[in-house]
């Protein structure tokens, strides 16, 4: 049985002798292996980037010298929409974020490296939904605050599909 066919029942409930039919095999086989290979394309395009790519954000060291990329780490407080009568969860929260430096920077090259570690405040807005039984559609906003060199407003758009057991 074809997957898109079986989500497709998931939605709506098809008869019994329209799900065996040849035409509904035949449009959900095609439509799952379209599917497939969308996301097979997806994946290898995703790979490549990751493997020949980078997501980090030197700031004056070279490559493969050290700790040269975004981290953070923190805590946040969540007040629910069944709390606030607002149609979206909220959060805050304070981050503490990592910029990694050679010794002398940026100046010079004293060798080594040295880490600057500060704090800085977020937003979160978040809401998810439940679709058909099994599914939930999820959405989240962070708006942080960085206090990198220069100061930076970042906004991270995370949305998603789960399965509810």
């Amino acid at each position: 049985r074809p997957l898109a066919g079986a989500l497709a029942c998931a939605w709506y409930p098809f008869t019994r002798w329209l799900r065996e039919s040849a035409d509904f095999k035949r449009v959900y086989g095609i439509e799952s292996v379209v599917w497939g290979a969308y996301f097979l394309a997806r994946s290898g395009i995703r790979l490549a980037v990751l493997l020949n790519g980078s997501l980090e954000r030197p700031r004056g060291i070279p490559e493969n010298v050290g700790d040269d990329d975004f981290d953070y780490q923190g805590f946040d407080v969540v007040t629910t929409r069944k709390t606030t009568g607002l149609p979206v969860d909220l959060g805050a929260g304070a981050v503490r974020y990592e910029e990694g430096y050679h010794l002398g920077y940026p100046h010079q090259d004293l060798g080594g490296r040295e880490f600057v570690h500060r704090w800085g405040p977020h937003v979160s807005a978040l809401r998810s939904w439940t679709v058909a039984r099994f599914f939930q559609l999820w959405a989240e906003a962070d708006l942080h605050s960085a206090p990198y060199r220069p100061q930076q407003l970042l906004l991270f758009l995370d949305v998603g599909i789960g399965v509810r057991f």
